[in-house]
């Protein structure tokens, strides 16, 4: 109680309400919980790093990733990319890109790895480049474009559409029609869980556009389907870091 009164008083704002039943934040309370939350989260990571320097024991990394990499990336790689001492253990979650970004900014990650999206870039976040992904359309083995030689962006107009959740990948897929100035057909299914979309394209006539490292992934359904010969890849991206400015 004390301790609120004086965070209260420093601020010259009430943050907490005192009920007979106890006490409830107030308006500016609630406004202040993401900082004080974050500010607690840098607190412990802090203490984490000095002990581990001081012990010379292992430390904490926490790091979120988009949700597709997380079916082609290996933790070797992962740990490659960024590139720090092996000493140190590393804590994974999986998540969207705009909820990444929060979640790095409100202080949960220490830093975040996913498909680069430069319209949403954050000021308050600093960006760092790692790699370059290629994306090309999939279907299943039975689909009547995985029979054919060559297939157009005419061909692939005239489908049904299946992605992946995100910008980045979206993107993609609208630069690809536009460069061949085709109407860009409609997306009947989008969803964030990546084994549902590999598993509805095995299944139905759909077409996807993945990352072709991702057809590698052991990954259920994803042997059942096949790449469109389609010339070159259909789209290019970068894979890239986003961390707080004082991380």
């Amino acid at each position: 109680s004390r301790s609120m009164t004086a965070l209260e008083s420093s601020l010259g704002l009430a943050l907490f309400e005192r009920k007979a039943r106890g006490v409830a934040l107030t308006p500016q309370g609630r406004k202040f919980l993401p900082r004080a939350t974050a500010i607690i989260h840098e607190h412990a990571r802090a203490k984490e790093e000095f002990d581990a320097e001081r012990d010379l024991r292992d430390g904490r990394l926490s790091v979120g990733l988009n949700n597709v990499l997380a079916y082609f990336l290996s933790n070797e790689a992962l740990i490659e990319m960024l590139g720090r001492p092996s000493r140190i253990r590393i804590e994974t979650s999986f998540d969207s890109y705009l909820a990444l970004r929060e979640r790095t900014l409100a202080g949960e990650f220490d830093l975040a790895v996913s498909i680069y999206e430069p319209a949403r870039k954050h000021p308050e976040l600093v960006y760092e480049d790692l790699m370059p992904f290629e994306s090309f359309p999939f279907a299943n083995q039975h689909h009547r474009l995985a029979q054919q030689a060559r297939v157009g962006a005419a061909d692939l107009a005239a489908c049904r559409w299946a992605l992946i959740e995100g910008r980045a990948i979206q993107s993609v897929f609208e630069d690809y029609f536009r460069s061949h100035q085709v109407a860009e057909p409609m997306i009947s299914l989008q969803c964030a869980s990546v084994p549902f979309l590999v598993s509805a394209v095995a299944q139905l006539d759909f077409v996807t556009l993945l990352p072709k490292q991702m057809t590698r992934a052991s990954l259920a359904g994803v042997g059942e389907l096949r790449q469109l010969s389609v010339e070159g890849p259909f789209g290019r991206g970068r894979i890239g870091r986003d961390r707080r400015r004082y991380v």
